[in-house]
């Protein structure tokens, strides 16, 4: 989620949007809480809708913001945050949840099972899967060899992105299709979130969903 280092990342645009989606709950006085998670989750908070309430969570987010270093950073689980938020929210309630889902690349099964707990606790749930277009689905780089380098697991491979470009397109699609078909299945609104875009789209998905809710 730090990724681009050089750049505006996916896990600023998630903490820009949850910050504007916090302020528009608050002014419609609604309860909110946040949920932040690595390999364990590293906060869960009570649904509050008080002002001291949203300046904590706000407090929270800019301190995700600032305490990125590249040498720590963790692998991350959704999968057992997802079963901890279903287990610790006891109202009905809409998730909405930020993530590249990149964690789950070899199980969705397991990512859709800690779904389906949400959905049997009777919550609605909207992923906003969040990347950037360019850099991670139309390989926007110069046609020379690059280095790319996990940045979770150090792990490095040096290809062209020219040359391999088709192929890994063709296996993005593939798994977005599945995630789509999944979340078609447990009623789940799936939003492809480009950082590139603005919050704008995200907003709006968030109206609609909670007017079809009122």
């Amino acid at each position: 989620m730090y990724f681009p280092v050089d750049a505006y990342n996916k896990i600023e645009f998630s903490i820009d949007t949850a910050a504007a989606l916090i302020y528009l709950l608050r002014t419609q006085r609604d309860a909110v809480g946040l949920s932040l998670f690595d390999e364990q989750t590293a906060l869960h908070t009570p649904c509050k809708s008080s002002v001291t309430h949203q300046r904590f969570l706000f407090s929270e987010l800019e301190k995700k913001w600032h305490n990125y270093n590249k040498n720590t950073v963790k692998t991350t689980n959704i999968v057992n945050a997802l079963h901890r938020v279903a287990e610790e929210t006891h109202k009905r309630s809409l998730i909405v949840l930020f993530s590249d889902v990149m964690d789950t690349a070899n199980d969705i099964d397991e990512l859709f099972s800690a779904l389906q707990h949400l959905k049997h606790r009777n919550h609605e749930v909207i992923i906003f899967h969040t990347i950037d277009q360019a850099k991670e689905i139309a390989l926007d780089y110069w046609n020379s060899p690059h280095t790319f380098v996990d940045m979770e697991t150090g792990e490095e491979i040096k290809l062209n992105p020219y040359q391999v470009r088709e192929v890994y397109q063709k296996q993005y699609e593939t798994k977005q299709k599945a995630l789509k078909l999944k979340c078609g299945q447990y009623h789940i609104d799936y939003v492809l979130a480009d950082i590139n875009d603005g919050f704008d789209t995200v907003l709006l998905q968030y109206l609609i969903k909670r007017k079809k809710m009122n």
